[in-house]
């Protein structure tokens, strides 16, 4: 960093383990603390990236081994704790995502598309992201996700229409299949309580904010619909001696739940998906109450305008 100062971001592999960084100074000097507190706590290995301005977008689609399978997903995460992307970087705090069947988006093309015939070579099989810096120069990308992802496969779990084991099983077999889901677009918002989104078996001191226990309560019942669209991680069910269901937190790193909202529009997806939220009671709770907001303020005509959707 010394010897080549600039805007760096430093990543991990362990969203849980410890919080990646992106660089804010010219001259490198708080990608070297972040770095020193790296090394302190014998955190390797870590990877340092150029930093690139623009929107950041994933391209994903499953593969069965031999070919691709099913639609192709475009997602923008909101991995910023807090609303207009301030604070630390968590595993994500909210997504949008629809389905495009065109194989000639240019974002496909300049970036997953590409490597269909290495996935085939090693006979891969399974869902594939690539995520990606965009502007007006190019596409950057920053990582392949080769695994199922969270808060993105609960939002393909209200996109779907199909049952999960047909689907799976025809890409296990290396068969296709024709993936019946929903038009549109899907938004999915995270609710988290302390200490998320730090992990208290690294960080010790946080254990004093952990929320576990605390029940889980709505304003008022909710439709079948709503119930389904939500997604619970760090908790458990029970049956209480009037015979009702609760909820509580049952996990100490602050994963609460997934709320999931689908529409025609991305501004319809957003609201559905926070009619829900504001139902729900937990003490402590917080959530970002922007996601979609990039698109909706101008970001998808940009992209669009760029060519990339």
């Amino acid at each position: 960093m010394n010897e080549q100062p600039g805007i760096w971001v430093v990543k991990q592999n362990s969203h849980i383990g410890m919080l990646n960084y992106v660089g804010q100074r010219d001259d490198s000097k708080d990608v070297i603390d972040v770095l020193e507190m790296y090394k302190e706590k014998n955190i390797s290995p870590v990877h340092l990236q150029k930093r690139a301005r623009g929107y950041e977008m994933g391209v994903a689609r499953y593969f069965n081994g031999s070919d691709w399978v099913g639609p192709i997903e475009v997602n923008l995460e909101y991995k910023s704790l807090c609303n207009g992307d301030i604070g630390p970087l968590t595993a994500e705090m909210g997504t949008v995502m629809w389905y495009d069947t065109n194989e000639e988006m240019l974002l496909y093309k300049s970036t997953l598309a590409k490597l269909k015939d290495y996935l085939a070579k090693i006979n891969y099989k399974g869902d594939i992201d690539i995520n990606c810096i965009v502007n007006a120069e190019g596409a950057w990308p920053l990582e392949a996700t080769m695994r199922f992802g969270t808060p993105s496969t609960e939002l393909q779990c209200d996109l779907h229409k199909s049952p999960w084991s047909d689907f799976l099983k025809a890409i296990a077999d290396g068969k296709q299949y024709s993936l019946d889901y929903h038009s549109g677009y899907g938004i999915v918002v995270s609710v988290a309580t302390p200490p998320f989104p730090y992990a208290p078996e690294v960080f010790g001191e946080s254990r004093t904010g952990t929320s576990m226990n605390n029940r889980i309560l709505f304003t008022e019942d909710l439709t079948e619909r709503e119930q389904s669209q939500i997604r619970f991680m760090e908790v458990s069910a029970t049956i209480s001696k009037t015979g009702q269901k609760q909820f509580h937190l049952a996990g100490e790193h602050g994963y609460a739940l997934y709320v999931t909202g689908l529409g025609e529009s991305i501004s319809q997806a957003k609201e559905e998906a926070y009619t829900v939220v504001r139902k729900i009671i937990i003490p402590r709770m917080f959530y970002r109450t922007d996601i979609g907001d990039t698109f909706i303020n101008g970001g998808m005509e940009t992209i669009k305008n760029w060519g990339w959707i």
